[in-house]
C-alpha cells in the first residue's frame, strides 16, 4: 500500500500532477510507489481494480492523507467519500487550499484545522516539513 494518499478532484488533475511531480517526487524525493492518487495511470488504480476498494485500502494504509481543496473538490461525491473514510480514522488530514480556494471551503468538521495555501512560498516549505515529519 501507498504511504501518501492525495485526495483531489480529477478536474484539478493538472495542478495535482504538478504538485506530485514537483513537490512530492522531485522536492521530497518520495518514490512514486509510495504515492496514491487516482488521476495517475502509473500511481493510481490498476485496470480491472475496484476504484472504491483502491481508495478505501490506500486511505486505511496511508501514513499521510492530503486533501487538495477547491470548488471542484467540494462538488465531488468521491472526494467527500474519501474525507468520510479519513474522518472515521485517526489519521491526520493535511489540507491544501488550491489557488482560489478559501478557508470557508474546508469540508465540514475541518474548518478549525489549519490548512496550507499552496500558492504561498512559506506554506509550501512548512508542508514539506510536516510531510517529512509524518513519514
Amino acid at each position: 500500500m501507498k504511504k501518501i494518499f492525495v485526495s483531489h478532484s480529477s478536474k484539478d488533475s493538472i495542478i495535482i500532477n504538478d504538485f506530485v511531480e514537483c513537490i512530492l517526487i522531485a522536492g521530497l524525493k518520495i518514490d512514486k510507489s509510495e504515492i496514491a492518487y487516482t488521476s495517475s495511470e502509473e500511481m493510481g488504480v490498476e485496470p480491472g481494480e475496484s476504484i472504491p476498494d483502491y481508495i478505501k485500502n490506500n486511505i486505511a494504509n496511508s501514513t499521510v492523507f492530503i486533501s487538495m481543496i477547491s470548488n471542484n473538490y467540494n462538488a465531488s461525491s468521491v472526494c467527500m467519500q474519501e474525507i468520510g473514510h479519513v474522518r472515521s480514522s485517526d489519521k491526520r488530514n493535511i489540507q491544501i487550499l488550491l489557488p482560489g480556494a478559501t478557508y470557508n471551503m474546508l469540508p465540514f468538521g475541518y474548518q478549525h484545522i489549519k490548512a496550507i495555501e499552496i500558492d504561498k512560498k512559506d506554506s509550501l516549505k512548512r508542508l514539506c516539513e510536516v510531510i517529512e515529519k509524518q513519514l
